[in-house]
């Protein structure tokens, strides 16, 4: 899950868990959510927010969260949205992108370890994973 600070964010993101929570086939002892703080000012800012939300999570939905990192707020991202080009492509080598690598790293490494089947979104990030990691 992808969030940032701002309040319309937060309450999007934890009421998509509350979604999750209400299928009749989701399990709260086999999930958890993974999330990364997006534009924010600081990695202290991303930790704060994963901390907020992840007590609230856990507390009423009793859902477990995971941080996986931030992304700090860059104009680099901005100046390629009005470019209509990716971030990691017009810009390789920043920060943002590394980070970006780094998630999609950490992300490969323990869906290998959980392995099965996937259809629709789920499918299109595990072969965007695979092709990143065959770099």
């Amino acid at each position: 899950m992808v969030t940032t600070p701002e309040p319309t964010s937060i309450t999007d993101a934890y009421a998509l868990m509350k979604t999750l929570k209400r299928k009749a086939d989701f399990s709260s002892e086999d999930t958890v959510i993974r999330m990364i703080s997006n534009r924010v000012a600081s990695e202290e800012e991303g930790r704060e927010l994963y901390d907020k939300l992840s007590a609230v999570v856990h507390k009423f939905l009793h859902i477990r969260m995971e941080y996986l990192g931030s992304l700090l707020q860059e104009g680099m991202v901005s100046k390629a949205v009005i470019h209509q080009k990716p971030a990691l492509t017009l810009y390789p080598n920043s920060h943002f992108s590394k980070k970006i690598y780094e998630f999609a790293d950490i992300l490969y490494e323990r869906e290998g370890e959980h392995k099965k089947e996937r259809s629709g979104i789920a499918q299109m990030i595990s072969r965007f994973l695979l092709s990143r990691s065959k770099r």
